[in-house]
């Protein structure tokens, strides 16, 4: 879910290449990069352009249960009760013994309100110094060039027309808000597998 350029999918294409993979997002740029990167990947991909938002998202997916449903840093992108209301989705959608695995940025509890802004900033000023060091770009100079890149115009201007407006994280809900969002849902477990600052991998076993 929100599968971006398409890393992940290949990653998880290149080690499992029977798999079937259905690769969700719902930005048309970063759809058009995955596809054209990712064609000749000798595994099923399927695409799906989709809002996480919508109520009735999971309609548009291929029929069945998912062994694995995956996700980074995308998840941000709801406000609480859509967040929710995925959780309980995707306890439908996945077999019984499948996995969810999603990695964010999932804030601390309040009553760690400063701890947590403080390594947000520093997540913050690493984030921008390896981007720079890696790509030499940011993130804006990046989409500042993918605008300007004149293959992807007609994508482009869906995407300004499906965001108007400049994406900021939003704060959806904190750790402990997550997890028992999770299990409320009906998920056997839910846990933190890993975590850096405020980025936490968290996999939950249906």
């Amino acid at each position: 879910m929100g599968t971006g350029l398409g890393s992940l999918a290949e990653r998880l294409a290149r080690r499992m290449p029977s798999a079937q993979i259905v690769a969700v997002d719902h930005d048309p740029v970063l759809l058009r990069i995955a596809r054209e990167s990712l064609a000749g990947s000798p595994a099923r991909i399927q695409w799906v352009d989709l809002d996480l938002r919508t109520p009735q998202w999971a309609e548009a997916l291929p029929r069945g249960r998912y062994d694995a449903v995956v996700s980074t840093t995308a998840l941000h992108w709801l406000r609480r009760p859509e967040l929710h209301r995925l959780h309980r989705t995707l306890f439908d959608r996945i077999r019984p013994g499948g996995l969810f695995l999603n990695g964010d940025h999932i804030p601390f509890a309040p009553d760690a309100a400063r701890i947590g802004t403080l390594l947000r900033e520093i997540r913050h000023q690493y984030q921008r110094r390896e981007l720079r060091r890696r790509f030499g770009a940011t993130w804006n100079g990046w989409w500042a060039a993918a605008a300007r890149d004149p293959r992807l115009a007609a994508e482009v201007a869906l995407r300004r027309r499906r965001y108007p407006r400049e994406h900021h994280d939003i704060v959806n809900d904190h750790l402990p808000g997550w997890l028992r969002s999770l299990r409320s849902a009906g998920f056997r477990e839910a846990e933190v597998a890993w975590q850096l600052w405020d980025d936490r991998v968290i996999l939950a076993v249906r």
